[in-house]
């Protein structure tokens, strides 16, 4: 049996297959780890549909989006 992959950086997104598929389910969701501003980390399971309204929500309020920092965007 092989190994489960391992998760990435929190934010890093991964495409990781629903194996335990239910009718009507998606084949694959994108795999999340993401931190709260209180600092505890928590697994998310986005559908395309779900990735994609974010992105539409992002790209409508501009104003809302927070930039990284240099040293952010350096180490990405």
């Amino acid at each position: 049996m092989a190994a489960k992959p391992r998760a990435k950086r929190i934010g890093d997104i991964q495409e990781v297959k629903n194996t335990s598929r239910r009718f009507g389910s998606a084949s694959v969701y994108a795999f999340a780890r993401l931190q709260f501003p209180s600092g505890i980390e928590a697994p998310f399971l986005f559908t395309d549909a779900e990735l994609a309204r974010a992105e539409a929500r992002a790209r409508r309020n501009p104003e809302d989006l927070l930039e990284a920092g240099v040293v952010r965007n350096f180490l990405d």
